[in-house]
């Protein structure tokens, strides 16, 4: 979640912007299972973002806020809330006012980041959610000791390259 991202919003932007006529025109038709395989593929890889998944608390709901995100596909990887962003906003800017004189800004932008946070019930998160949704699915599947359910027949059939290499599922 890059709530306070914003440079490397506007970074990933303009790479989108760059390569969208290279995006596949039926990558829709696969992109959930696609990303559930990538970031099963990290799990596999990567004992601290293992580690991170399992350390959610059963029970959350897991949102992918992408109320500043400018992209067509906002909605579908995460859920806009633009009341709960300008909620932190406002707590945000009364926090660096009442802290500038006695805090390093790395203190202050920690306060920030705690206290923004603790809001939550503010606003209605609107979108698909695909990406809290499989990183989810992946942390039952570490804590049950099994694979996700990803459809590698439609991976295959869809003749997926990297780097001029065909990927098989």
């Amino acid at each position: 979640m890059a709530t306070n991202c914003i440079g490397a919003e506007v970074g990933i932007s303009l790479i989108k912007a760059k390569y969208k006529k290279q995006v596949r025109e039926d990558f829709p038709t696969f992109r959930l299972q696609w990303m559930l395989f990538v970031v099963w593929q990290k799990c596999l890889g990567s004992e601290a973002f293992r580690n991170k998944l399992l350390s959610i608390p059963e029970g959350v709901i897991l949102i992918e806020e992408t109320t500043l995100d400018t992209g067509g596909t906002a909605q579908i990887w995460g859920c806009k809330n633009p009341e709960l962003i300008a909620e932190r906003r406002r707590l945000a800017q009364r926090i660096k006012r009442w802290s500038e004189s006695n805090l390093t800004k790395k203190a202050i932008d920690l306060k920030i980041n705690i206290e923004t946070n603790k809001i939550r019930n503010i606003g209605e998160f609107v979108g698909q959610n695909n990406m809290g949704k499989i990183l989810m699915i992946c942390r039952r599947c570490l804590i049950d000791g099994i694979e996700p359910p990803i459809d590698r027949a439609l991976l295959n059939s869809a003749n997926i390259t990297m780097l001029g290499n065909h990927l098989t599922f």
